[in-house]
């Protein structure tokens, strides 16, 4: 019984072993690493472009919002007949 145990693991160890080898070959791990690099690489650049258009939207809203409450303060109540010009 105990030998049986032993060969088990045996070759459970040496089946992990030729795994690892395989997955760690160097050079296959280098283009693999690579080509997910690659894919991703657009889906970065997309999302970093939607933040600074996000960040560029939000303070051309700030300042516009600005503009128009200054111009409400000014105009007082001739807002309501110059809005539908």
């Amino acid at each position: 019984m105990i030998v049986t145990i032993k060969n088990w693991f045996k070759k459970s160890l040496a089946t992990q072993v030729d795994l690892t080898k395989d997955l760690f070959d160097e050079q296959n791990h280098l283009i693999t690493a690579r080509d997910k690099f690659l894919n991703a690489l657009p889906y970065w650049v997309a999302g970093a472009a939607t933040g600074v258009a996000a960040i560029f939207y939000a303070k051309i809203f700030i300042f516009v919002e600005s503009i128009a409450v200054l111009i409400a303060v000014k105009t007082g109540d001739w807002i309501l007949l110059t809005t539908p010009a």
